[in-house]
């Protein structure tokens, strides 16, 4: 019984054209570099229907005794970052004394926050988790909040 009723699915996988599929590979991407000080160490922020991406999630930096983040949304978008907290560090970090205060810049289609990364030691690493708000602006002139996204800040030693 348990062969026809294979039988059965995959005769109808094949009469239905799913049987036929072709599987092409990824592109194959790198991870993008640390912050490690020999560029600027950003966070590109693209909103589309109010949902959130944030490239890269995990952002490793590797410099140590100090390096600003950027986090940067399209300037011709309806969005910016939540004036109060559009880079906020969650509750309970390793040590949030490892980062100093955001700054909201550029009519919120920026936001910067100091990353001091001096207390990983080598081959160690902290992570630290942080949430980006935006706001679209409303038909009435208000600015909405669209849900938040969660990535995370490594800081390696």
């Amino acid at each position: 019984m348990k062969r026809i009723a294979a039988a059965l699915i995959v005769a109808g996988i094949v009469f239905t054209g799913v049987g036929c599929v072709s599987i092409h590979p990824r592109s194959i991407t790198a991870p993008p570099p640390p912050c490690d000080g020999t560029g600027v160490c950003k966070v590109d922020v693209s909103v589309n229907a109010c949902l959130i991406t944030a490239t890269p999630n995990e952002l490793r930096v590797t410099k140590r005794n100090g390096i600003d983040i950027f986090w940067d949304l399209d300037p011709q978008s309806g969005y910016r970052f939540n004036p109060i907290d559009g880079i906020k560090l969650k509750p309970n970090q390793p040590d949030e004394s490892e980062f100093g205060d955001p700054q909201w810049l550029a009519e919120g289609k920026k936001f910067k926050l100091f990353d001091k990364n001096s207390k990983t030691t080598p081959g160690q690493k902290t992570y630290n988790n942080y949430t980006i708000k935006v706001q679209l602006k409303g038909l009435l002139g208000n600015w909405v909040d669209c849900p938040p996204l969660d990535p995370i800040i490594i800081n390696e030693g």
